[in-house]
This record gives C-alpha cells, structure tokens and sequence, in this order.
C-alpha cells in the first residue's frame, strides 16, 4: 500500500516507528521479472514478497543511486551509482550474496536504464539518443533518436518516444510513438499525441 509517501507492507497505517518493512521512498516501488517480489530503496535497498514479507535489506555504498531496475534473472538489481566525489558507476547487487559488481561501462550523462527479459541486452538513454548493448555494457550502438525505451517481452522490439518537434501548447510538446527490432529494420510510427511512459502488454 501507498499512503501518504509510506510504501507499507502492514494492515494498519501508519506503521510502527522501528517496523523494517517500509520506508519513506522517492519513486514507486519496481516489480521483480518474475512479478514475485518488490524492491524500493530509502538509504539502504528494501526487498519484500507479495504477502509482505521481508526479504532483505541490502547496502550499498555511500551516495546516491538512480536508473535502478530488475535483471531478468530476478536475483540481481542494477543500478547507477553516483559517490560524494560525482564519479557514477553502473553497479549490479547480487540479492543472494549481497556483494556488489562495479562495471566499467562509463554512465556519465545516462539515464532511463533497462537490461531486457531475456537478460542479454541493455538500453539506455545518453542525451537524445537511445542506446543499446550487451548486459555487460559492452559493443554499445546507437539504436535511434528518442527518449523513454521500453522492451517488449520477448526482448527483439523497443517502444520509445520521441518529441515531433512541431506542436506545442500550454500542456507541453507533443511526442510520438515507435517501435523499432533490433534486426536493424527502420522505426515505425504508431501514434502521436502527448504520450508518456509507454508499456508493452504481456
């Protein structure tokens, strides 16, 4: 439940002061691959299962994180990791070990950060342009122009938008809608209007 900024796993609101299974959060909660458990973070990585049960709470070092998601596998979370220094580093949290792998991919500037659900690849926005690698970071291509990628479900297509750069009021930009393979076939249009955070269907 979410109430009044608390992510709560109890019956009762508000919860007990020293009660470990919630936590003031910035963003919503992210499901696992696997739709078994939820993690949110508030200084520290907070994981429960679907009846609310505690499933860990997991360190990381000191700083900020953002861009953070699922790997498929469900037992690892990625994330980009920001020190007091501004040095960011693309980190994965193994849940089983609770240890920590640093990659070398550079971050500087990333954003919007997505491995897909098969495990194998990686996207991410840099600027204006939606990239593409493997899970690693490695062999990253430039994919298209746009914002907000999306992988579909058997991981060969991305939803993205991107700004028309024609129509404009006091609401904001429109944006449109494509869906491009990773087979290198062109993007396809599909709709325009003042669209946000696309999702697939399963």
């Amino acid at each position: 439940m979410l109430s009044n900024g608390y992510f709560t796993t109890l019956n009762k609101f508000p919860p007990e002061k020293d009660d470990i299974s919630y936590a003031l959060i910035p963003s919503a909660p992210i499901w696992s691959a696997d739709s078994r458990r939820l993690a949110y973070f508030n200084r520290r990585i907070f994981v429960i299962d679907t009846n609310g049960i505690d499933q860990g709470q997991f360190e990381y070092p000191a700083g900020s994180i953002r861009s953070w998601n699922w790997l498929s596998d469900s037992q690892h979370i990625g994330f980009i990791h920001t020190d007091a220094q501004g040095v960011n580093k693309l980190m994965i949290l193994d849940l089983a070990t609770q240890s920590i792998t640093t990659l070398s991919m550079s971050v500087d500037g990333i954003a919007q950060l997505a491995w897909s659900p098969d495990g194998k690849y990686l996207v991410y926005r840099k600027a204006d342009q939606i990239y593409f690698s493997n899970a690693d970071g490695t062999n990253a291509k430039i994919l298209a122009i746009g914002s907000n990628p999306v992988w579909s479900p058997d991981s060969q297509h991305l939803a993205f938008l991107m700004d028309d750069g024609k129509h404009t009021d006091y609401k904001g930009a429109y944006t449109e809608l494509y869906v491009i393979g990773l087979d290198g076939s062109p993007a396809v249009r599909l709709i325009g209007g003042r669209i946000s955070s696309p999702s697939w269907g399963s």
